[in-house]
């Protein structure tokens, strides 16, 4: 008998979900993954194929703050306002809210899966704490019978921290290009408009004219980080409302929701959106750096694919669970017609189409292998 192989990738994308009505909140990357749909039906293997394996590489789910930096930087500013006597009434009720929003992030553990977190995966990690964990509650939603056929693999973060690197690194710190860009989208009249609009309803017009003029700079010298004006310091306050949306279990997620207008949530959401796609990808037109990084882990699935070719099959199901500096890249470098193919030439600026979010919360990618039930050849997809 010849075996004669074909390798292919085969990506099916299903739309899972979809918002009815009009969107009141704007999460970016950190958008909760959205349940499927109970009538979800995969599509079947084409006539006179069956399935042989799949391999999956998923986000980790919703999980608490990881650093310090949004946290402690909007507290500062916020003390300081208190000490200056300049909150306004409705200012005043931000700082309890601020305490107790930092106190459930801490009781969670930084960079921990929260409680929604735990339930949104029901196997390769790239060994961070809520990778290994994305993994475990993937296992533990699993059919009993199937947890004895697991095969744990060590961390990879060759394979799935490849973002890592001195190359881009120096890119992502240093580049001129990229920082111009970010900051020219950062600091349009609109941003500004917006942030003096939030920030005149927590603290008076002085002192957010002092933010805006660059008077009142806040520096945390030991995180490295700063507010140096009104936008800087919403961009800061968003961060924590970003993440409260994967605190839902925690009963903290509309904690912050109140202090950010439907037009302000869409608008800080798409200056986030922006930066992750000029520093994750796919970034400029004719520069591959963001997503070059990716080709081992695309080779790595093309190699486990030959793998699944094989007479003596190892595995039927390979699970990845990795970060978002895995996944922008890699979707990037995939190419994916309306997701993920949109280089923008310097000139021209990233404009919101809600691709981050869409490929994490709204589409479902399944890499296959299928094999021709032939005896005569095997086709790999």
């Amino acid at each position: 008998m010849t075996i004669m192989p074909c390798l292919y990738l085969l990506i099916i994308i299903i739309v899972l979900d979809k918002t009815n009505g009009i969107q009141k909140a704007f999460y970016s990357s950190k958008t909760p993954y959205k349940l499927p749909l109970l009538t979800l039906n995969l599509p079947l293997p084409p006539a006179g194929f069956e399935s042989v394996c799949v391999q999956i590489l998923a986000r980790h789910g919703c999980r608490a703050l990881e650093g310090r930096k949004y946290d402690k930087l909007t507290m500062t500013l916020w003390t300081q306002a208190k000490q200056e006597e300049v909150l306004t009434e409705y200012g005043r009720k931000l700082g309890e809210n601020l305490q107790e929003f930092i106190a459930i992030n801490d009781k969670l553990g930084r960079g921990e899966l929260s409680g929604l977190g735990k339930i949104e995966h029901q196997v390769v990690t790239s060994g961070k704490s809520r990778t290994i964990a994305s993994l475990n509650t993937f296992i533990e939603g699993l059919p009993s019978t199937l947890t004895s056929l697991i095969d744990y693999e060590p961390a990879n973060q060759i394979l799935l921290y490849f973002h890592d690197n001195n190359k881009y690194e120096t890119y992502y710190r240093k580049d001129r290009q990229l920082k111009n860009k970010i900051r020219s989208i950062e600091m349009q009249l609109y941003s500004k408009q917006m942030a003096r609009n939030l920030l005149e309803r927590l603290y008076n017009v002085s002192f957010v004219d002092r933010l805006a003029n660059r008077y009142n700079t806040i520096i945390d010298s030991e995180l490295g980080k700063s507010i140096k004006n009104e936008v800087d310091a919403v961009r800061m306050f968003h961060g924590l409302y970003l993440t409260g949306s994967n605190l839902r279990v925690e009963g903290v997620e509309s904690l912050l929701e109140k202090y950010f207008l439907s037009d302000e949530s869409a608008w800080f959401a798409y200056l986030q959106d922006a930066k992750d796609y000029y520093e994750k990808g796919p970034a400029f037109l004719n520069r591959t750096i963001t997503y070059d990084m990716a080709q081992i882990l695309l080779d790595d699935f093309f190699l486990h694919s030959t793998q699944c070719s094989q007479i003596d099959l190892k595995y039927f199901l390979r699970a990845h669970f990795a970060h978002g500096e895995t996944i922008i890249p890699f979707a990037a470098l995939l190419q994916i017609p309306i997701l993920s193919d949109k280089s923008t030439p310097f000139n021209d600026t990233y404009t919101y189409n809600g691709w981050i979010e869409s490929f994490r919360t709204k589409c479902l990618f399944i890499f296959g292998l299928l094999e021709s039930i032939s005896d005569e050849s095997k086709t790999m997809g």
